[in-house]
């Protein structure tokens, strides 16, 4: 259903007010910004907590830590959390059972296990390569050498998913830590 302009399905597993903290208010069609205005004008009107400050630079993000399977979340749009991680060694399998997850490898080289339907195989992404998992398929993702990792997922998706074999101590079970 769709409301002036405004796309007001519920997504599948999501409360109404869930993200509402960072949901960005609908603009206004009389809102007073003209392209003119010097940036220091621009400044008085409130500013939302959903609008990023500053660009976030992915390459020093994942400079600034060093723990492996621990996701930074860089930036948030509408519900989903854009998050890097460094991976380095196999994860655990598990699966969303009400969301797909998508992987962009940004430097090394990831293969994700998949199983579906009994069937047991796997994809390899190498850097600038992207692959979407599909929701409630189980996967395990496996890293030989050190790789950097950017994941796109609803905001609130536990990383080791809805079902999951035991998880090892390495593995941070989170929903992603916020980048100051």
């Amino acid at each position: 259903m769709r409301e002036r302009g405004r796309d007001t399905r519920r997504r599948p597993g999501r409360s109404p007010s869930a993200g509402a903290a960072h949901a960005c208010p609908e603009p206004q069609a009389d809102f007073p910004m003209k392209k003119e205005r010097p940036l220091e004008e621009s400044r008085e009107f409130e500013h939302h907590e959903c609008m990023m400050p500053e660009p976030v630079n992915i390459q020093k993000t994942l400079d600034s830590f060093s723990e492996l399977w621990s996701p930074r979340i860089v930036a948030q749009f509408n519900d989903y959390d854009v998050r890097v991680a460094k991976f380095h060694g196999e994860y655990l399998w598990h699966s969303h059972e009400n969301t797909d997850e998508l992987f962009l490898v940004a430097a090394g080289r990831l293969v994700i296990h998949l199983r579906e339907e009994g069937v047991e195989r796997f994809v390899t992404l190498h850097p600038g390569d992207v692959y979407v998992v599909p929701r409630g398929t189980e996967h395990k993702p496996v890293s030989e050498g050190e790789s950097h990792i950017i994941m796109i997922e609803p905001t609130g998706t536990l990383t080791v998913g809805d079902t999951h074999e035991e998880i090892p101590d390495y593995v941070d079970a989170t929903t992603g830590h916020r980048v100051n």
